[in-house]
């Protein structure tokens, strides 16, 4: 019966099918039942339907955004990077990062496109449960994005899953004293020397210090 709660949701939308995954569809045992949201393909399958879902029901797939925690698209037919890029832009109140300021080495534009970047091209990166394995997509940068996108083309035969965290959960499991002190204390993330920003930009310290 728990099962079968959890892989209900009401169908606001035209065209798709909406769900949760199923206990099976997780590759770790967990509590989380509705994140995220699966929205399926039904009849049409084809980028143009995509894309015109998308736009026609923007706010709606933010205010999902916001209160499932992620969304899950499956079955339409994205091809390219070229595809994702324009079906996620087609998405309004969206605005593409082109680049986030001192990114980590590797982390480029794919081919000649402004908005899909690869996650790493020097390194593999996430897919992992091991401390630090979890994607922080750029916490610790003065260019959080407000919204993640991930496409994937090829998957891999063995691994490459994405884990997703609910940390409104996990920041519910703390203790009262943990709590209070991560309230009250703001907490240094990450420092950047201004002759290493002048040496990535190719300007002089000074003009670092003026911006």
């Amino acid at each position: 019966m728990l099962t079968q709660q959890a892989n209900k949701t009401s169908n606001s939308y035209v065209g798709v099918r909406t769900r949760f995954l199923h206990r099976d569809e997780r590759l770790i045992a967990s509590t989380e039942s509705e994140m995220p949201l699966v929205i399926e393909a039904k009849e049409r399958t084809d980028i143009q339907f995509l894309q015109e879902f998308l736009k026609n029901n923007s706010e709606k797939l933010i205010e999902d955004a916001a209160k499932y925690g992620a969304l899950l698209f499956r079955g339409f037919d994205i091809q390219t990077d070229k595809d994702f890029e324009d079906s996620i832009l087609s998405i309004n109140g969206l605005h593409g990062i082109s680049e986030a300021f001192m990114a980590e080495h590797g982390r480029e534009r794919v081919g000649d496109l402004k908005y899909v970047l690869h996650t790493n091209t020097i390194y593999k990166t996430g897919g992992t449960l091991y401390l630090g394995g979890f994607h922080s997509e750029n916490y610790y940068s003065p260019d959080v994005p407000a919204y993640i996108s991930f496409c994937c083309l090829n998957p891999s035969t063995i691994g490459g899953e994405t884990g997703l965290v609910n940390l409104e959960k996990a920041y519910e499991g703390l203790s009262d004293g943990v709590k209070k002190k991560l309230e009250e204390k703001p907490f240094f993330v990450n420092p950047w020397l201004v002759t290493d920003i002048a040496e990535r930009y190719k300007i002089e310290p000074k003009k670092v210090e003026e911006i």
